[in-house]
């Protein structure tokens, strides 16, 4: 346990007083103080430094001066870094500086630096500061005796006012009194209660909210129990799951969009399927399955028969749903006509979770028999990956019909080309030969006007 001495205001050793290990015994560590240090600084700054872009200085948009012929470098605008009075590139914007350190690292860095002032010996504890009167000299000539020198912390641990009011004026030295940080610490306390409270009363709005959902789920649990009333019957269980796909397959394609779903479809083989689902090349149609067998499935997830009862429901379950999934790829996989896959449709999430999380056999007797087993969830992400594959399907073929006819085009374009180059040639043609009269049409008339000037001369000679 580290020790130091305690002194009066002359500078005597009075005592010692041992201190806390875990305060001022710690090896200290410098980076942690190094981080602190760094956030406090950077928390002191204000960011309001700022300076102007070049869209924010003043000056003409245009060029000061054309881009070539003046000798001189090319210059977008004197609003430009390069000039004076220009916008600054990169500057200085307001920004906030701040960002929060962890709490233990706070007081790990004031534990080390406790540490590192007991190692460097430069902790001094005095019994008593005994000033009569507020006089800096008093508490000048105290540091003085104790050999205090440089920056100095002083802090009060009783309500000496002279004593506070003494150091005030020293350079270098501080002082500060516990109250002061008492007070801080309940301010912060006070902030913390009220943000608790806050959070207490968050708390119980929520729970009420809970207990509103509550009474809610309550009635939708009546709801499932007339629900699973109307699912004990296997034809009740038909429709419910067919009205479930019809809804799902609406929500996707719309309406009546025979050109890619049908309800009801007649295959080849007299078979009726629920929805007949006609996909793109390579996969075509697909069959969907909207039955599942429930009788022993009850029986087998409620707890109120006896174990040796639920593991017989579960073994006639598996048996039912293998039996199904044989009757779907016998009767829905058609070589040449249909898809190699078939769709059973489950209108439950909990008996395809069960299916997924308990009975693996199951599913990988399924993917043997080439039969997709689908939720209400899975069905509709499958549907929507076929619905992106046929509007993909659909863009690509009027993009090859575009592109045949841009083809064509490109050939009735090049003939255009000719024709207008040959065209362009005969006008040149003809542009000459018209140069060509104009010019002997006027030989052909200073001819004229000079035979009619002899006749003219020869008239005056016989006179």
């Amino acid at each position: 346990m580290p020790k130091v001495d305690v002194y009066n205001m002359q500078g005597k050793k009075v005592s010692d007083v041992e201190l806390s290990t875990a305060v001022f015994g710690i090896e200290p560590n410098e980076a942690v103080v190094h981080s602190v240090l760094v956030n406090y600084l950077a928390n002191q700054r204000q960011g309001t430094q700022s300076t102007k872009t070049r869209a924010e200085v003043s000056g003409g948009g245009r060029k000061p001066w054309r881009q070539k012929g003046t000798g001189r470098a090319r210059q977008g605008s004197i609003r430009a870094p390069q000039w004076i009075k220009g916008g600054i590139a990169l500057g200085p914007k307001p920004r906030s500086y701040k960002y929060r350190v962890n709490k233990k690292e706070k007081q790990l860095a004031i534990r080390s630096l406790l540490s590192a002032k007991v190692l460097d010996n430069e902790l001094t504890v005095v019994d008593k500061l005994e000033v009569k009167e507020p006089k800096t000299k008093i508490m000048a000539k105290a540091l003085t005796d104790l050999k205090i020198e440089g920056k100095t912390l002083i802090i009060l641990t009783e309500n000496n006012e002279n004593a506070y009011l003494s150091s005030r004026n020293i350079e270098g030295v501080k002082a500060i009194r516990l109250n002061m940080i008492n007070d801080k610490v309940n301010e912060r306390l006070d902030e913390n209660f009220e943000k608790t409270n806050k959070t207490f009363t968050s708390v119980l709005e929520r729970l009420s909210k809970i207990d509103e959902a509550q009474k809610k789920i309550d009635t939708l649990s009546n709801d499932i129990v007339s629900l699973q009333g109307i699912l004990t019957d296997k034809k009740s269980r038909g429709i419910y799951g067919e009205v479930n796909l019809k809804h799902i397959l609406t929500s996707v394609f719309g309406e009546k969009n025979d050109k890619i779903y049908r309800l009801q479809y007649t295959l080849p083989n007299s078979t009726i399927v629920d929805a007949a689902l006609f996909a793109p090349e390579p996969l075509g149609l697909v069959g969907i399955d909207s039955k599942f067998p429930l009788e022993h499935y009850r029986i087998m997830v409620d707890k109120r028969y006896s174990a040796s009862d639920r593991e017989t429901a579960a073994k006639l379950f598996k048996s039912d749903v293998k039996k199904h999934i044989d009757a779907i790829a016998s009767k829905y996989i058609i070589e040449g006509v249909t898809s190699d896959q078939a769709i059973m449709f489950l209108p439950a999430e909990a008996i395809f979770a069960e299916l997924n999380a308990y009975h693996n056999d199951i599913i990988e007797y399924a993917y043997k028999k080439r039969v997709w087993i689908t939720s209400p969830t899975t069905l509709m992400s499958t549907l929507t990956t076929i619905q992106v594959i046929i509007k993909n399907a659909e863009r690509d073929k009027y993009a090859k019909v575009i592109r045949e006819e841009l083809v064509k085009l490109s050939v009735e374009f090049s003939r255009y080309k000719d024709r207008w180059d040959k065209l362009s040639r005969s006008i040149q043609t003809v542009s000459k030969d018209v140069e060509d009269i104009h010019t002997t049409t006027d030989k052909i008339t200073k001819r004229f006007n000079s035979i009619n000037s002899v006749e003219l001369d020869d008239t005056n000679l016989i006179e």
